[in-house]
């Protein structure tokens, strides 16, 4: 099958470690003739690139390969739940890989957090011939089915850490808590994730976080337990920063700041919100708040301040671009007419593909590139790049792997962003924020 992308991409992912994952799985329990975990592992990531794998392409593939190919029935058999299974614990380890030579030396000389991490999904919308299984929603006219991908990225790190497909049903609220959060974690997260339990989650994990205000979030006053009015507070002082308590049991204290945003922001969300209310009028103290920015955080207040909490909950919109990235250069949201296991093996496919490309070659790249000529990576660019022709995805990996910098020329050429620019793109934003909090 010649070059192996996701053993050049992940050097422990060997092709003994994937037989171990094969058998361990039940995928394999004989040594195979003419479809090994291996190859079909490596077909089906090569060919969810830009589609949905077919087994008769697989089939011919590996005829063009070996000209003795199997049928695309005996391929259809070997993708079965124990090849789904297989892939999950493929995904698993790929994401348990760790490449902290590629941090910044800021980060890695006083580092104040150990992980920035940030959840966030993005639906995939399916024929509806799987609704029974993955749900969506419904009415006399229509039937629409979807499934959601939780994705958890590291900003630090640059990689994701895990995924999850889930049925639609599952809202960001059912999916907070499945979430490992450790010491020293900063947890950025939107609306959807917030309740009491994960603040005091994150809180008894030693971690911090920060949140955005949800309308209808009550908060006491921690002297007198008096419900405290957001919307008067706000009308007497322009800005805010004060201790407060959430409505539990416990009492559990947080720290809310807030400042007022600008007239065309304002009316912006303003306008958003009335679109998501299908024509009814949001409440005043609604169309009040949505002239503010308010956050629910439990940073100590002599090293953060607000302007430090706006830029680094700004970084939480990297994993949303990543989503738009995949579904607008990948055919990520692009799903034939499939059963549900091949549905679930062409998603694991495209992760483990995501995983690589984000490890293996955009960040170790990005890394290169920076250090000899002071230019960054377009992960758009490279999407796009590799899309055009899968090979290239192989030809990178075999320059790293080789360690020659001939390997990202063409990508400093064709994938960075233009050092023309006056304005700073987002990797220099970033790189710009997360100096600034660890040399702080």
């Amino acid at each position: 099958m010649g070059k192996n992308f996701i053993s050049l991409a992940i050097e422990s992912l060997d092709p003994a470690k994937i037989e171990q994952l094969a058998i361990k799985s039940g995928l394999q329990t004989r040594k195979p003739k003419k479809i090994s975990p291996l190859t079909l592992l490596n077909l089906y990531c090569h060919e969810s690139i830009n589609k949905s794998p077919s087994f008769n392409d697989i089939a011919g593939v590996i005829n063009d390969s070996t000209g003795d190919g199997p049928s695309r029935q005996a391929v259809c058999k070997r993708v079965s739940e124990k090849f789904v299974s297989f892939l999950k614990m493929v995904l698993e380890m790929a994401l348990s890989e760790k490449h902290l030579e590629y941090l910044p030396e800021s980060m890695k000389k006083n580092g104040c957090f150990e992980r920035i991490v940030v959840q966030d999904s993005t639906i995939v919308k399916l024929p509806s011939a799987l609704f029974d299984e993955f749900s969506g929603s419904s009415n006399a006219n229509t039937t629409v089915c979807n499934a959601r991908i939780q994705g958890v990225y590291d900003l630090i790190n640059k990689s994701f850490i895990k995924f999850s497909i889930d049925k639609y049903s599952k809202n960001d609220l059912a999916a907070a808590s499945e979430l490992e959060v450790l010491t020293n974690d900063l947890v950025l997260r939107d609306r959807g994730y917030l309740k009491s339990d994960e603040i005091k989650r994150i809180m008894y994990s030693n971690a911090s976080y920060i949140y955005r205000h949800i309308t209808g979030t009550v908060y006491r006053n921690p002297e007198t337990d008096e419900i405290i009015e957001l919307e008067k507070v706000l009308s007497k002082n322009r800005v805010i920063d004060m201790d407060v308590c959430l409505n539990d049991k416990e009492r559990t204290p947080i720290r809310i700041v807030a400042t007022p945003v600008s007239e065309e922001i304002a009316n912006i969300r303003r306008m958003k919100a009335k679109k998501r209310m299908n024509g009814h009028n949001p409440s005043a103290n609604l169309l009040f708040l949505m002239g503010w920015t308010i956050f629910i955080i439990n940073l100590p207040r002599d090293k953060f301040s607000f302007k430090t909490i706006l830029a680094l909950y700004g970084l939480r919109w990297r994993i949303e671009n990543i989503f738009k990235t995949w579904k607008s250069n990948m055919a990520f949201g692009i799903i034939h007419n499939v059963s549900a296991i091949q549905l679930r093996a062409t998603l694991m496919a495209r992760l483990i593909t995501i995983v690589i490309i984000m490890r293996g070659i955009y960040r170790r790249c990005d890394w290169i590139i920076a250090q000899n000529s002071k230019r960054s990576l377009s992960l758009a660019k490279l999407m796009r790049y590799i899309q055009v022709r899968k090979e290239r995805l192989v030809e990178i990996l075999v320059g790293l792997v080789k360690d020659s910098k001939q390997a990202v020329l063409p990508l400093i050429k064709y994938c960075s962003y233009d050092m023309r620019k006056k304005r700073f793109n987002y990797t220099q934003q970033e790189e710009i924020i997360l100096d600034e909090i660890f040399l702080s």
